[in-house]
C-alpha cells in the first residue's frame, strides 16, 4: 500500500474475487463526490470453494444506512470486508503503527487506522465475492473437534484489536469497545464451559 501512486486503493485479497463490472468507477464516483468519505464499501457474496452454489449474501456486520463512522465499528455494529474496499490513498511512511504489525488481521485494523481521516460510505449491491477455503486464516480449523479451541483464539484475537485501536483512539470510544470487548470476552467463556464439558463426559 506504501508503494501505491494512484488517488485510490482498492483492495482484493488473493483468494477472493470481483463480481460487479462497474464495481471501481461506482466507488471512485461516490469518492470523488464526497469529500468527507474515506472509504466506500459494499456488500459481498459468499462462494464455498467446493461448491458452485453461492452461499449467500452475509447480512452481518453491515448496518442499513449508506454512512457510518469507526464509532460504528468500535460497536461492533459494522465490519468493512477487504474485498469490498476502495479508500483515498492517505498511505504514508509511518501510517501503520507498531501494533498493526502484530495482530492476527488486518481488515479490522486497517478499517480503525482510515477512520481517523473521515466516514465509511455503503454502497447496497454485493459486488465481490469472499471464496471459503480451508486453507485461509478465518476459517482453516473452524470445523469438527477444532471449532471451539477456534473461538476462543478468534475472539482472543479480536480483543486484542479493540484494545490496541482504543488506545490508539487515546479512549475516545472507550464505552463501545468496552462492550465490545465484554460481548468477544463472553463468548471465550462460554466455549471454555464447552471444552471443559467435554473434558468431564470423556
Amino acid at each position: 500500500m506504501r508503494n501505491g501512486r494512484g488517488k485510490y486503493i482498492a483492495n482484493l485479497p488473493g483468494d477472493d474475487y470481483w463480481t460487479g463490472p462497474l464495481k471501481l468507477q461506482k466507488q471512485v464516483d461516490i469518492l470523488d463526490k464526497h469529500s468527507n468519505i474515506i472509504v466506500c464499501h459494499h456488500w459481498h457474496s459468499c462462494k464455498n470453494e467446493n461448491s458452485i452454489i453461492d452461499v449467500g449474501t452475509p447480512k452481518d456486520g453491515y448496518l442499513p444506512q449508506k454512512v457510518a463512522s469507526v464509532k460504528e465499528i468500535f460497536a461492533n455494529k459494522l465490519r468493512l470486508k477487504s474485498r469490498t474496499i476502495m479508500f483515498r490513498n492517505i498511505i504514508y511512511d509511518n501510517f501503520f503503527p507498531e501494533w498493526f504489525y502484530k495482530v492476527a488481521f488486518g481488515d479490522v485494523p486497517l478499517s480503525f487506522l482510515l477512520g481517523q481521516h473521515g466516514d465509511f460510505y455503503f454502497i447496497d449491491e454485493p459486488m465481490s465475492v469472499y471464496r471459503i477455503t480451508v486453507k485461509d486464516v478465518s476459517t482453516a480449523v473452524k470445523s469438527g473437534n477444532n471449532i471451539h479451541e477456534w473461538r476462543i483464539k478468534h475472539f482472543q484475537n479480536w480483543i486484542e484489536i479493540w484494545n490496541y485501536a482504543n488506545k490508539h483512539y487515546n479512549y475516545k470510544y472507550n464505552k463501545e469497545a468496552y462492550k465490545t470487548i465484554q460481548y468477544f470476552s463472553d463468548i471465550i467463556v462460554k466455549n471454555i464451559i464447552v471444552i471443559e464439558d467435554i473434558k468431564y463426559e470423556r
